[in-house]
């Protein structure tokens, strides 16, 4: 594959929502009693990392023809069924998150967070931050993140090459700081997606 066809700009956007994620700490600290805390900075993490979701499912994995968020769920689940169980790991946390399972447990369920970002997009005059809360801005992050290793495990190819960063506050089973993409790497199985995302530590 040419590496001109391949961008990171997903990649790289999901990183820079991260890190403004994890400077909100300096704020409202990461535990229980504060998860259903609101600030314009959650807000603005849904709103972007949903924007993202919805360009990646509906351009790079080619579903085009879903019309909103439970026909996309719909086609996600008919077509990729393993992937609506994927896991991500948050250590910080101590946890891990499965932010597509929602479309797993009900006819067309929408996960809460996806709810929250429709309740912002709908409401951001008379009520700005309902919904916009750390939980949500986690889990949506997490959402991101999953749909952005299928991406490019499907966009990644073997003779690729390429430098890139990994996130700080997310993991995912095998992945490694400082690794790179290349010929003689060891595989991450996404699933529900056939390709692998090739990485090396």
């Amino acid at each position: 594959m040419d590496d001109r066809q391949v961008t990171w700009v997903y990649w790289n956007h999901f990183l820079y929502l991260e890190e403004l994620l994890s400077s909100s700490e300096k704020h409202v600290s990461f535990v229980d009693n504060n998860f259903s805390t609101t600030s314009v900075t959650f807000m603005h993490i849904i709103l972007a990392a949903c924007a993202d979701i919805e360009c990646i499912l509906k351009e790079a994995l080619l579903l085009q023809a879903a019309d909103g968020i439970k026909e996309i769920g719909q086609k996600l689940k008919g077509e990729h069924n393993e992937f609506c169980e994927i896991k991500i790991l948050v250590p910080a946390l101590k946890s891990e998150k499965q932010p597509w399972i929602a479309l797993k447990n009900k006819e067309k369920a929408v996960p809460s967070w996806w709810l929250s970002y429709n309740d912002i997009k709908h409401n951001k005059n008379s009520e700005p931050y309902r919904g916009a809360s750390l939980e949500h801005a986690i889990s949506a992050l997490a959402g991101l993140f999953s749909v952005n290793l299928a991406y490019y495990s499907k966009k990644v190819g073997k003779d690729f090459s390429q430098d890139i960063s990994l996130p700080k506050f997310f993991n995912y089973p095998g992945l490694e700081a400082n690794y790179r993409v290349t010929d003689d790497s060891f595989n991450i199985n996404v699933p529900g997606f056939a390709q692998k995302f090739r990485t090396r530590m």
